[in-house]
């Protein structure tokens, strides 16, 4: 069954976030990952809610996204990430 991310995102050094993004979506395609939402500027209908910028992320199931989450490729990114952006990331799957 599917598993997404969802990051509610506020980038704080563009350049160094830039970086981090290229290097990032080629690990998301080699875990089965792709970005099927990114919003630098969602809109918020409803509730407390106020993300700053809205990315959803699907894998082919939670197990993938614990892989590539943990994966050695990613948490080297995680520390560009950190530096160059302000996230709160949650995941979930359906079923």
């Amino acid at each position: 069954m599917p598993a997404y991310v969802v990051i509610d995102l506020k980038v704080t050094d563009p350049e160094g976030f830039g970086r981090y993004a290229k290097e990032a979506a080629e690990v998301l395609a080699r875990f089965g990952g792709r970005n099927l939402l990114v919003d630098l500027k969602p809109i918020v209908l409803e509730g407390p809610w106020q993300p700053a910028g809205l990315v959803i992320q699907e894998f082919p199931d939670a197990a993938t996204v614990d892989r590539w989450y943990r994966s050695p490729e990613y948490q080297r990114l995680t520390e560009l990430r950190q530096r160059s952006s302000e996230a709160t990331m949650v995941a979930g799957a359906s079923g």
